[in-house]
């Protein structure tokens, strides 16, 4: 499975690479510098940021263009708190708010997909 993670360039240094890499084909990019173009490639995209971006930002909407119709699986995981708007969102899961356990319930997240 391959698995793309989408940072916060403050966020990178968080992601359990070395881990990860042993059970899957891992690719971690910060999401200002992230090339659309390949995002088509990927299984599962893990979104980690500050906050949860809002249905509107730029990054977002490319984020699902370039995904297409693909059944490629997104989760959102936000380390603070978020105000959510009601609209609809295309991830199979956002978590948020959950400050320094975040980390605990990724690694819950991941074992699942073995």
């Amino acid at each position: 499975m391959k698995i793309l993670f989408l940072t916060e360039r403050k966020l990178k240094k968080f992601v359990p690479q070395k881990r990860l890499k042993e059970n899957f084909e891992l690719e971690v990019s910060e999401l200002e510098k992230v090339h659309y173009s390949k995002i088509k490639n990927f299984d599962f995209i893990v979104l980690l940021t500050t906050k949860i971006l809002k249905r509107k930002n730029k990054s977002y909407i490319k984020l699902l263009r370039s995904i297409g119709n693909k059944k490629t699986k997104i989760v959102e995981i936000g380390i603070e708190k978020s105000k959510l708007g009601n609209e609809k969102s295309n991830s199979l899961a956002i978590i948020h708010g959950f400050g320094k356990i975040t980390y605990g319930i990724f690694d819950k997240i991941i074992k699942s997909l073995r």
